[in-house]
């Protein structure tokens, strides 16, 4: 066993670890990334690249692209099929096994020191300033310690339960290009399924030699998320015969931030999935992993200079920059639990919508836009909406059912009218 100290260890490689790592590097820092897998490694995600998570990668990622998506085709419950496009690329098609290997051997070329195939196995704050962790490759002491360790976390455990977070699952698989009716794949297309499950959708990602399929749901009706996919496989049509029986699916959680999820305890500093920092919408969590590596690196840089270890301000730009995007975009989630044929029909047929939801996912607009319009709502009638709703989805979602009451379904109706015409 060997005694290494460093200025700060990170431990996971994904993209949060390792972008921590690069900015960190490239300032000077003695900064070590640590990683239970061997790199390059497979990883369970979606695959896809909002833009404003690409505009936050500081390097070329042509190399890795696998296609620029521009537009969704929705269904709603397998029927009422439509597409909307968008002028430019709303997410890049990516194979996570080699966007995570190239942001690694970015954070190396920088001279961050990578330890992969090393499991941590425990760690422990000494002092405000010391942090001891154990690992199957030997002890080391840091200043400061990053935990990049996803859903998964072991550092985790230092800084928060599992129930300070919002969990929700999903369940999906890279699928290669034999396997796939090739005629019926548009490339520069995603697909979307809501409304089947109380909560939750089926996604189809097409890129480059591959197509991800997935569907994704809170963790409380996870145990639907098999037979959800088997059928959107089916409604689909993309599957050659016989192909889902040979193919592996893997699930994944996936933690969102709530009001008491904590992002640090002494020099334990949390970022991307770890942190709760995945947006509970969409499923993202790539861009926030990357806009959370710039806030820690640049904290740990501060701390470092000035001996000081308090990451009070970490954790303020954390929750003024990303947190408040997340609690937008779990609002929405929450709307479209309880209507979610409403969100069907707006994005369908309101164009001012549709291209505010294209702006977010590129980063040109945050979730708030939605509430500035009200979504179709004044304030004063969203805020008694909301509160009913905050009742509402929990019973929902334990009811484990999507069919809308005779209530929901004539408030529906009326506010379908509204939102067509903001």
């Amino acid at each position: 066993m060997s005694s290494n100290k460093l200025d700060a260890i990170i431990v996971g490689a994904g993209p949060s670890g390792s972008m921590t790592g690069y900015y960190l590097a490239k300032a000077g820092v003695r900064v070590a990334i640590f990683d239970k897998m061997k790199f390059p490694r497979e990883k369970a995600c979606g695959g896809g690249l909002q833009v404003k998570a690409a505009k936050r990668i500081p390097f070329d990622l042509t190399p890795i692209l696998r296609g620029a998506l521009q537009g969704i085709t929705f269904s709603f419950r397998f029927d009422d099929r439509y597409s909307k496009k968008y002028h430019l690329p709303l997410v890049y098609s990516v194979l996570r096994i080699e966007l995570d290997n190239l942001l690694l051997e970015s954070a190396k070329e920088s001279g961050a020191k990578v330890y992969d195939r090393a499991n941590v196995i425990s760690v422990e704050s000494l002092k405000p300033d010391l942090v001891s962790v154990h690992t199957d490759v030997g002890d080391f002491l840091c200043n400061v310690l990053v935990g990049a360790d996803g859903a998964n976390s072991v550092t985790r455990k230092s800084v928060n339960p599992l129930n300070d977070y919002f969990w929700q699952v999903g369940l999906y698989g890279e699928i290669p290009e034999e396997y796939l009716n090739k005629d019926v794949i548009d490339y520069e297309q995603m697909r979307v399924d809501w409304g089947t499950l109380p909560s939750g959708y089926g996604w189809i990602f097409p890129k480059k030699g591959y197509c991800n399929i997935g569907v994704g749901s809170p963790a409380i009706i996870g145990n639907r998320l098999r037979s959800y996919l088997k059928e959107f496989i089916q409604n689909e049509n993309v599957l050659k015969n016989g192909a889902f029986d040979k193919l592996r699916f893997s699930g994944h959680k996936l933690p969102t931030f709530t009001n008491t999820t904590k992002l640090h305890r002494q020099s334990i500093v949390l970022v991307g999935d770890a942190a709760g920092l995945v947006e509970p919408l969409t499923g993202d969590g790539i861009s926030y992993a990357l806009h959370s590596a710039e806030l820690a690196a640049d904290s740990i840089l501060r701390n470092l200079n000035n001996g000081k270890f308090d990451f009070k301000e970490y954790e303020i730009g954390v929750k003024n920059e990303i947190v408040t995007e997340l609690n937008y975009s779990r609002k929405l989630m929450s709307l479209f639990i309880a209507f979610p044929r409403l969100a069907h029909e707006v994005l369908k047929n309101n164009e001012r919508v549709w291209e505010s939801f294209c702006k977010v996912l590129r980063g040109e607009e945050s979730y708030s836009v939605f509430r500035q319009m009200g979504f179709g709502l004044s304030r004063f009638i969203w805020y008694p909406l909301s509160k009913f709703i905050s009742f509402y989805e929990p019973r929902r979602l334990l009811a484990n059912t999507s069919k809308e009451t005779t209530f929901l379904r004539s408030f529906r109706k009326l506010l379908i009218p509204l939102l067509k015409r903001i």
